[in-house]
C-alpha cells in the first residue's frame, strides 16, 4: 500500500474502500487473530473461499479475514455486515449452512448466535456487552 501523505490522500483511499464494500451484497469479517487461529479459523477461511467460489459468489460475497475481535473465548467468530449479525464458535460442518441460510436466504442461525451466562441471545455485535461500549472500527 502505497503511504499516505496527506488528509487528500487518507480521503481518497477511505473512499476508494467505501465503493469497494458497496461492490457486495454481504461481507463476512472472519477473525484471524491468535486465538481464533489457534482453534481452526485458518481451516474456516478455506472453507469460506472454497464454498463462495463453488457456488460463483465471489461478487456477491466478500471474505475478510481480520485480526482479533478480542471475544477469544467465542471464537471462531465472524461479523455479518452490513447488519452486524454475531456468529460464534463457528465450525467447518457451519459454513455451508451460513452461505445459504444467513448470507443467500437472509436466516438467523440461532445456534451460533451468543448467549450470555443467563441464557440471553445476542444477535448483533454491538448489543452484546463485552462489545457495548467499544467503538468497533473496521476499514
Amino acid at each position: 500500500m502505497k503511504r499516505l501523505e496527506s488528509i487528500q490522500d487518507f480521503n481518497k483511499f477511505s473512499e476508494s474502500i467505501i465503493k469497494e464494500n458497496k461492490r457486495y451484497e454481504k461481507t463476512i469479517t472472519l477473525c484471524g487473530g491468535p486465538g481464533c487461529h489457534a482453534i481452526g479459523a485458518e481451516d474456516l477461511r478455506a472453507c469460506f473461499e472454497q464454498e463462495i467460489k463453488k457456488r460463483g459468489l465471489e461478487n456477491k460475497i466478500r471474505l475478510i479475514f481480520s485480526g482479533c475481535h478480542g471475544f477469544c473465548e467465542q471464537g471462531p467468530l465472524a461479523v455479518i455486515r452490513p447488519e452486524g449479525i454475531f456468529y460464534c464458535k463457528i465450525e467447518i460442518d457451519d459454513i455451508e449452512r451460513i452461505i445459504t441460510d444467513a448470507l443467500i436466504e437472509g436466516k438467523i442461525i440461532d445456534s451460533l448466535l451468543y448467549r450470555d451466562e443467563d441464557g440471553n441471545k445476542f444477535l448483533y455485535e454491538k448489543d452484546i456487552p463485552f462489545y457495548r461500549s467499544q467503538k468497533r472500527i473496521l476499514m
